[in-house]
């Protein structure tokens, strides 16, 4: 279970990308203390002969299971921040606030028509005759 958020943590999945590397961090050093731990339990264990009490407890191993839930959930589940969006524009793009922030149509070129671009209302450019 410890390997599934390990392996969250060091995904390259979007869903975790906008989580800081100090908190990735956090929870990766948590999870290798908690391993450590265990593998320490695990050894001693092993070593103790079979007749005494038992040095690794199964209570004991739920609290560390849950100190790395309760640390690292916060982290994994923090919702992603939401891009900006202007009002009556596209999200990133700003709208002309006054008519000097607006392009004029194109000067008259040798040619009787030109096509020109300007911006429109929605903050894309529109096509515009002059």
């Amino acid at each position: 279970m410890l390997d599934s958020y390990m392996a969250q943590v060091m995904s390259w999945n979007d869903k975790y990308t906008h989580i800081n590397e100090r908190d990735k961090q956090g929870v990766v050093e948590k999870i290798v203390a908690v391993q450590k731990w265990l593998e320490d339990q695990i050894m001693q264990q092993a070593e103790s002969p079979k007749n005494v009490k038992p040095v690794l407890k199964s209570t004991e191993i739920g609290k560390k299971w849950d100190e790395v839930i309760y640390f690292a959930t916060p982290i994994l589940t923090r919702r992603k921040p939401k891009s900006p969006v202007v009002p009556g524009g596209t999200p990133g793009m700003q709208t002309p606030k006054s008519s000097k922030d607006t392009v004029s149509p194109c000067p008259s070129t040798q040619s009787s028509m030109s096509l020109c671009f300007a911006p429109c209302s929605k903050g894309l450019l529109q096509p515009i005759q002059s």
